[in-house]
């Protein structure tokens, strides 16, 4: 059970100080108690990352939450709304501007003719969650080729002879 990596999103400035991973965000708030911002972006395309989103808001964040997928199931829509997170579908994070640390996010929205910039908005951290990969290292380091998955857009090792259980997220099953 080695687990999963959370991936990022490429875009404009990705490196600067307040910008983390969504599930980075969710643990330093739920293990040490620490908000790392006051004005929150998640931006995702994946549902992980709503759980996140609404920790945050819960506590008294001003949470966007930005999905790069047109569709969103309606568990999702209704985590978002319970917990007061503004939700903005078919948009995507462009551009962090700020120098030493986030001051605000330049916003990407998806038409039928490809990407557009389509304003700002002010923040001090920005949180993304591009999915999750399964950690294959292990059986890499056996031998053991993984296999991409198109479905889960990810690689997962495949079952083998090694005397090696796996289990869970390492084997591309996210739910409990």
């Amino acid at each position: 059970a080695a687990g999963a990596m959370e991936r990022t999103v490429a875009f404009g400035n990705n490196d600067r100080p307040g910008v983390m991973t969504a599930n980075a965000g969710r643990a330093y708030l739920n293990r040490y108690g620490v908000m790392a911002g006051q004005r929150i972006v998640v931006a995702t395309n994946n549902d992980s990352a709503y759980k996140a989103a609404a920790d945050l808001s819960t506590v008294g964040a001003n949470v966007s939450l930005m999905d790069s997928r047109t569709t969103i199931s309606p568990a999702m829509m209704e985590v978002a709304g319970n917990s007061g997170v503004s939700l903005q579908t078919r948009s995507a994070p462009l551009n962090v501007t700020g120098g030493s640390r986030v001051k605000g996010l330049d916003i990407a929205v998806r038409t039928d003719s490809g990407w557009i910039p389509q304003g700002s908005d002010d923040c001090d951290l920005v949180l993304i969650s591009g999915g999750w990969s399964p950690v294959v290292h292990l059986m890499s380091h056996r031998g053991v080729k993984p296999v991409w998955d198109a479905e889960q857009a990810c690689f997962i090792s495949p079952q083998s002879a090694e005397p090696i259980t796996m289990a869970g997220s390492m084997l591309g099953i996210w739910n409990t």
